[in-house]
């Protein structure tokens, strides 16, 4: 947690001293009265230790999400793990985290008849193909808030508060592949048939591109922000922002992925194809605040880790030093 706050090195170091010491003495404690930060932030620290037990402080991720768990602004019930027929998910936060949390979707389709996801109209015919449910085009403004909308349903739910349901201990993470590209767009692909893609820059850290660059003199960007000083990694024809099914036929006949956590990670994962995920410096991000959870399991000690939500074609190397220094 130290270490992904914010503050200069020196400052974590002193900090970290202090907390080894406290801890030898038996003197580490915390309040009875947390912040929703505090609450929010231990939530995650959990999670990097592989305890997905108690998702208290969760509902702290954002704004948007704790003003629904303490109000329902739809008329019909939140969806809790009770029966219905009909469920309504209403997906939130960017691309990437909707890619990851829709894994739950495969539990959900085994106990509700019909199912309605409301996602960004890029992943629209990806849902539907790969789980078979119907979607709703969800309208997101200008200021990147999503906009209520009418539906008809039995209940209700966000999407990230379907693994509060469904992911409580180690058996209920299936770590497969859920996530099918359009076969339509794979014959497009073919020009880069085993080669390795790179993504360095993501809101949570960098690598530094050349350093990337070094390591695979032969590699394909999938950086879709990709900036003109970093030209010297080709760029495959598609836009890789816009262009989400084109994204997923690129995927399908890479060789590799080797990127930091960004969508198109997530996009692998999701996919089956194998990924090589070194964990950024966590400042020289945007959001340097958040816990890499997602992909690091700190209770594995093997290097590389595996991650608890992904499959076994996913390895997690904590920073770019480790991944390189076994390449």
């Amino acid at each position: 947690m130290l270490e992904r706050s914010a503050g200069g090195a020196v400052t974590k170091k002193h900090h970290l001293a202090k907390f080894d010491r406290a801890w030898k003495r038996g003197q580490l404690f915390y309040c009875k009265e947390e912040t929703q930060l505090q609450k929010w932030m231990r939530c995650e620290a959990r999670f990097t230790l592989g305890d997905y037990s108690d998702w208290g402080g969760w509902q702290y991720r954002d704004r948007w999400a704790e003003k629904i768990w303490w109000h329902n602004p739809f008329p019909v019930p939140v969806w809790t793990g009770q029966p219905v027929n009909h469920l309504y998910i209403v997906g939130e936060q960017g691309i990437g985290d909707e890619v990851f949390f829709s894994q739950c979707v495969l539990d959900l389709k085994k106990r509700i008849p019909r199912i309605t996801f409301e996602t960004q109209e890029r992943l629209q015919a990806v849902f539907e193909r790969s789980f078979g449910i119907e979607t709703q085009k969800a309208i997101v403004g200008a200021d990147l808030i999503r906009r209520a909308q009418p539906f008809t349903a039995d209940a209700w739910v966000s999407l990230g508060e379907l693994p509060r349901a469904l992911r409580r201990s180690p058996e209920h993470f299936h770590r497969g592949q859920y996530i099918r590209c359009d076969n339509n767009r794979v014959a497009e692909m073919e020009r880069y048939r085993g080669r390795v893609g790179v993504s360095w820059r993501g809101a949570q850290g960098k690598i530094d591109w050349r350093k990337v660059k070094a390591k695979y003199p032969d590699a394909l960007s999938l950086q879709y922000d990709q900036d003109p000083k970093e030209e010297e990694i080709e760029r495959p024809h598609i836009d890789l922002r816009e262009d989400i099914e084109g994204v997923l036929a690129l995927l399908s006949v890479l060789g590799r992925v080797v990127s930091v956590s960004t969508t198109v990670a997530h996009l692998a994962a999701a996919s089956g194809v194998p990924l090589d995920l070194c964990i950024a410096n966590p400042n020289t991000g945007i959001r340097n605040n958040i816990m890499p959870w997602r992909w690091l399991n700190l209770s594995d000690k093997r290097v590389p880790r595996k991650s608890v939500w992904y499959g076994d074609h996913v390895n997690v190397w904590q920073n770019w030093g480790e991944y390189a220094a076994h390449h």
